[in-house]
């Protein structure tokens, strides 16, 4: 299972690959159809929460809960979307 990550190819192999919200996946495909595994790939996460996560500014900590969202393709970056 690959959820809303950013890779330049690739070439896992195993018995039934997912890939979610995934820029540049492979193609779905049956293992009749396109090779030796099957491939199953969803465009965009339909919902998707971040986990909090916290963070530290010269000895202050901050609790940084990350908005929902709708969707997604590709990675999230850190600080770009917490509220």
């Amino acid at each position: 299972m690959t959820r809303n990550s950013e890779f330049a190819s690739w070439k896992g192999s195993n018995w039934n690959e997912v890939f979610l919200g995934s820029p540049e996946a492979p193609e779905n495909h049956c293992e009749e159809d396109g090779g030796p595994n099957a491939y199953t790939t969803v465009d965009k996460t339909p919902l998707i929460a971040e986990k909090p996560y916290i963070s530290e500014n010269k000895g202050n900590f901050t609790l940084n809960v990350p908005r929902l969202e709708k969707d997604k393709v590709g990675i999230t970056k850190a600080f770009d979307n917490a509220d």
